[in-house]
């Protein structure tokens, strides 16, 4: 894996573009190969490549080791982009045990800003469940 991500980060640097590896908890996809998020940071440190970066996403730490803010620390140097969604449903945050307003407050006062995105389905079908999904996000305030 390490030796395929190495080639591929010559044509991602050579392109401008970044890859990300996303470790996969296990526990909803067996078999997969990285589900922890310190392995996958091995193997983006192995590629030592800036083309070759961590998508951090909350729900996949949860689900295989918790500990998320701690987990930021210890790979920050290479996280690329964070995925958003709630344990254990992979529903909107504040919908399950993830304590996201905490999450949110330690990268911003860590200075990320970079790309969140939103990985999750809806607890509550329909217009309302988007509606309190827009109120939840609001509810953030993530901008400076």
């Amino acid at each position: 894996m390490i030796e395929n991500l190495k080639y591929c980060a010559e044509l991602a640097e050579s392109a401008g573009i970044t890859l990300g590896l996303e470790a996969i908890t296990g526990k909803w996809w067996q078999g997969t190969f990285v589900t922890t998020i310190p392995h996958a940071y091995l193997i983006v440190k192995a590629v030592n490549s800036p083309a070759v970066k961590l998508v951090f996403d909350t729900f996949q730490v949860q689900m295989e080791t918790g500990n998320i803010i701690e987990n930021i620390d210890c790979v920050w140097d290479e996280i690329a982009v964070f995925q958003i969604a709630d344990a254990p449903q992979r529903t909107e945050p504040n919908s399950g045990e993830i304590n996201y307003p905490a999450i949110l407050k330690h990268i911003k006062a860590k200075g990320y800003d970079g790309l969140i995105e939103m990985e999750h389905s809806v607890s509550q079908p329909g217009k309302l469940g988007e509606e309190k999904v827009l109120e939840i996000y609001d509810g953030f305030n993530l901008l400076p």
